[in-house]
């Protein structure tokens, strides 16, 4: 079937949404990024954290998958807040998007997919539902994905997500990967430029989630950093805002076929990637 384009919720330039089922068909443009405002950026990030939880609208939460994974999260993804699930490739990152996209469908709402890296995957998503005896066609209706991969794209998706709320609607926004466009070496920027403008952008997210009642979840990298006496200390990308500017944030890594999931406080929990998506 024939690409379609959603048109009735809005394009912006070239940054277009569309449903999953016609991820494929994509659209970019140049990143031209001289020029930009880099004043009042300054990180006054909109809540209130209370022992490293947010104090926010009640919401339906969405099911991770894993029993234990959601009891981590306080019984599922969090509602007007931004939860950072972080790590180092193949610590399933992307699985667990799917298969929040997945169950969000499930519970019959929509999902907005913010991609980054060019990995979704909608014959994965497909395979997942399938495995359950759910029906992927009705279920990726509901999932409607815009791929940007540039710096100039990602700095449009707040703007582009508000659009979206209002025409369309959408209960849960998954982006990943928050912080590969902003990396120093894909951008003619300085540094200092550059957190400054992550720091405006995940202020930006963190605003919808509490304007719109909004679940939002965000994949990210680590990065080695020189340690004491040659040592490499990996951290979180742009570590030094998300540290101080996100409600919620969980550590995944890889530790033979479970992956562990470690909250801030150290309370962790595991779990696994079969066939049929994320599990104890």
């Amino acid at each position: 079937m024939p690409a379609r384009s959603i048109d009735e919720i809005g394009n912006i330039d070239s940054l277009t949404i569309q449903r999953a089922r016609d991820a494929f068909i994509l659209t970019d443009f140049d990143a031209r990024i001289s020029g930009f405002d880099l004043g009042g950026l300054a990180p006054a990030f909109p809540w209130h954290i209370e022992e490293n939880r947010i104090l926010s609208s009640k919401g339906k939460r969405v099911s991770a998958g894993s029993s234990g994974l959601d009891a981590l999260l306080g019984g599922g993804l969090g509602c007007g807040y931004v939860t950072d699930f972080y790590g180092a490739r193949s610590t399933g990152k992307s699985q667990l998007c799917f298969q929040l996209a997945l169950n969000n469908s499930v519970a019959g709402n929509n999902t907005l997919f913010i991609d980054t890296l060019g990995s979704f995957r909608p014959e994965r998503i497909t395979q997942m539902a399938e495995a359950k005896n759910l029906d992927p066609e009705k279920l990726l209706q509901m999932i409607f994905v815009m791929r940007c991969l540039t710096l100039d794209q990602q700095l449009q998706v707040p703007g582009k997500v508000a659009e979206f709320l209002k025409n369309g609607g959408a209960s849960l926004l998954i982006i990943d990967d928050i912080s590969n466009n902003f990396l120093p070496s894909k951008v003619d920027v300085t540094n200092i430029q550059v957190r400054s403008l992550f720091a405006r952008h995940i202020h930006e997210i963190s605003y919808l989630a509490m304007e719109k009642t909004l679940s939002i979840a965000i994949t990210n990298g680590v990065r080695a950093k020189p340690g004491i006496e040659g040592s490499k200390e990996v951290r979180e990308a742009f570590s030094q805002v998300t540290s101080k500017a996100i409600a919620e944030r969980i550590k995944l890594e890889s530790r033979g076929r479970f992956i562990v999931a470690i909250r801030a406080d150290g309370r962790m929990n595991s779990f696994t990637i079969t066939e049929s998506g994320i599990s104890d």
